[in-house]
């Protein structure tokens, strides 16, 4: 019973996943900043690893089983420190000194206001 109450909740994990996945990356400009590149990368993800979740119990044992679980891992990793840092960035300021946003969505070296010689 437990089994089916996981894989219930695995699988509808995934109809909202792949809906907001399709639903933000048609109809929103995601990739032009750094919040909109890591909501989408993050929903993505999720909806990876319910896809994983849902194939460990329905089909069990697989070829590549175990380097699929690794690269879910490892993207994992790499989104939850990319989070911390997009909130860092976003809410504290760090890096703002050496990084911003342009209108492209692209990061560029910029010096603040304040950083430049008086009547600079």
């Amino acid at each position: 019973m437990l089994r089916d109450i996981t894989l219930t909740l695995a699988v509808l994990g995934i109809v909202p996943g792949v809906g907001f996945t399709v639903l933000y990356g048609s109809t929103s400009p995601w990739w032009r900043s750094a919040g909109g590149r890591h909501l989408m990368s993050f929903s993505l993800g999720a909806t990876m690893l319910f896809l994983w979740w849902s194939l460990e119990f329905l089909v069990g044992s697989y070829p590549g089983r175990q380097v699929l679980r690794l690269v879910l891992a490892v993207s994992f990793v790499g989104l939850m420190w990319w989070r911390f840092l997009v909130l860092l960035h976003l809410h504290f300021g760090v890096f703002q000194r050496h990084f911003h946003e342009d209108g492209d969505g692209e990061g560029s070296p910029r010096r603040r206001k304040t950083d430049l010689p008086p009547g600079g």
